[in-house]
């Protein structure tokens, strides 16, 4: 082993690092490159796959049967940039970690491994899986900039089938309408499959939208309501947002997904 890792160049190894060293971004990287490879014919769209990182190269199991490819391929390249998108909107965060760290005397190296191991979790840009799809679950908290960052960065996430469930932005005040039908337009305007938006501030704004913007939208007036439209009509194969203010309750739809 330490003679294969002593052969791969040193850039390659860092990106391996990257990868095996943090668990949301390995998953979001082999999501991307199972994607991919289903979106160019090179799989089936209904098989079963699995991929694993080595030093010097990556393989993919389909159905048990493994292919091994370089880091310089350029699926590889491409799905691990949009790993690192998807995250893109937690570099302050990360930042402001950084420094918390310094001032307590926290070393940069010891606050950089507590960073590579951190997993979402509180439904803060959580990544899970379920049966029949992959959820993103950013629901505890949106605002007009955060709502802008998670539509912006889930599209950059490779999928087949990309559908986004966007729940009202509370206590906005006298400028609520406008900032939901400015979400409205961004989300609808995005190769998405499907747009689900859930709340009163939402229902109201769609009435200032074009009709022919909202081909893929659909609105409910809660996520109970939501949840059991999923229920009747299942959803699978799909990359899914779930974003919402807490008073929607937009975790209630992730039974039936």
């Amino acid at each position: 082993l330490q003679k294969v890792i002593d052969n791969t160049p040193e850039h390659t190894r860092n990106l391996v690092y990257l990868v095996k060293n943090n668990a949301e971004i390995r998953r979001f990287t082999s999501l991307g490159i199972i994607n991919v490879m289903k979106q160019r014919g090179m799989i089936d769209k209904n098989a079963k796959v699995f991929v694993e990182f080595y030093f010097n190269k990556y393989s993919v199991a389909v159905n048990g049967l493994r292919q091994e490819y370089t880091y310089n391929n350029d699926i590889f390249i491409r799905s691990l940039s949009a790993a690192f998108v998807s995250f893109a909107y937690n570099a302050d965060n990360v930042m402001a970690a950084l420094a918390v760290g310094q001032q307590f005397g926290v070393s940069f190296e010891e606050a950089v491994k507590a960073i590579e191991a951190y997993v979402p979790a509180n439904k803060r840009s959580q990544m899970t899986k379920t049966e029949r799809n992959t959820l993103i679950v950013d629901a505890y908290n949106a605002n007009p900039t955060s709502m802008a960052a998670a539509l912006d960065n889930f599209s950059n996430v490779a999928a087949d089938c990309k559908v986004a469930l966007l729940g009202d932005m509370l206590e906005l005040g006298e400028e609520s309408i406008a900032e939901h039908i400015t979400v409205i337009k961004s989300a609808c305007s995005r190769d998405m499959s499907m747009v689900c938006f859930v709340g009163k501030e939402f229902q109201k704004a769609s009435s200032e939208v074009a009709t022919e913007l909202l081909a893929s939208a659909r609105f409910f007036a809660t996520s109970d309501e939501l949840a059991a439209y999923f229920a009747s009509e299942p959803l699978s194969g799909a990359t899914v947002l779930i974003k919402g203010s807490r008073g929607t309750r937009m975790e209630n739809v992730i039974p039936v997904l």
